[in-house]
């Protein structure tokens, strides 16, 4: 019997970066020229603002889908690298603030990427606590000793400093103070078995920040969590990603082994979970 499995590593880029709207053709562009310069496999976005959602396949070798809403407010959603398409399994709309893809890695692996765009810091509190019950849900019911899980994206929260208990889900490079939204973040990691990728890697304070505010201070409220660091390479801030855009991108990279030629047809829906 044919062997599936290609025994070579490989390593897999998976990015995300709130955008800021993708709702003009220019912008769209600036998007393509900035990956151009990049390596990458998944960028997962925050802030689409795009009133349809919609799969399509780009001109520069990429495949886009995403959410959309009525008034064309948050959006969520994937670019993915044309060597990945036949690889994707599913994309699902969960909201206007969160979407699910996932890839195959082997025939008993499989990436599982979860984009967030959380709810501000003035939104209702209950607005808040139903993203992150409706995120939970979802964590549930695809996590499992098959899966490297990925929850990335805009929280919307600090994390800050590492607390007395916390060595299991914050490592110890740290930016900021934490704030209740970062609170809810910790909350969410704890009671899912997540890590904040972005804490265990050494970096800069310069090199930490990931939102420039209107105030101009620096913040890192966009993160990467994962169920496990076995597979992970690094998680850094790209500092020079040439678009614009008051967020910078975050960038993880895994060590994996991936299938050969097999192609997998896409699931796609809408969840009400």
């Amino acid at each position: 019997k044919r062997n599936m499995l290609n025994s070579k590593k490989k390593i897999m880029n998976i990015c995300t970066l709130n955008v800021r709207s993708l709702l003009g053709e220019d912008k769209w562009l600036e998007l393509e020229n900035a990956l151009k310069e990049i390596n990458w496999d998944i960028v997962g976005l925050a802030e689409v603002r795009r009133k349809y959602p919609r799969i399509s396949e780009k001109s520069f070798g990429s495949v886009f889908m995403h959410t959309g809403s009525d008034k064309g407010q948050h959006g969520v959603g994937f670019i993915v690298n044309i060597k990945w398409k036949k690889f994707i399994t599913e994309f699902k709309e969960i909201s206007t603030r969160l979407a699910i893809i996932r890839i195959k890695l082997t025939d008993k692996k499989e990436l599982v990427v979860i984009q967030v765009y959380a709810p501000t810091s003035s939104s209702e509190y209950l607005d808040k606590v139903k993203f992150y019950m409706m995120l939970e849900n979802l964590v549930q019911k695809y996590k499992n000793r098959n899966s490297i899980l990925i929850v990335m994206g805009d929280w919307n929260g600090r994390v800050g400093q590492k607390l007395h208990g916390e060595e299991a889900i914050i490592g110890k490079s740290n930016y900021g103070t934490r704030n209740e939204g970062g609170e809810m973040i910790m909350n969410f990691c704890y009671s899912q078995g997540l890590k904040v990728g972005n804490t265990f890697f050494k970096a800069k304070q310069k090199n930490k920040w990931t939102w420039l505010a209107p105030d101009r201070k620096k913040y890192e409220i966009d993160y990467i969590l994962i169920d496990s660091l076995h597979s992970v390479r690094n998680v850094k801030v790209l500092t020079r990603f040439n678009f614009n855009s008051d967020h910078r991108m975050v960038r993880i990279s895994l060590n994996i082994r991936s299938t050969k030629r097999k192609r997998f047809p896409i699931q796609t829906g809408k969840c009400y979970e």
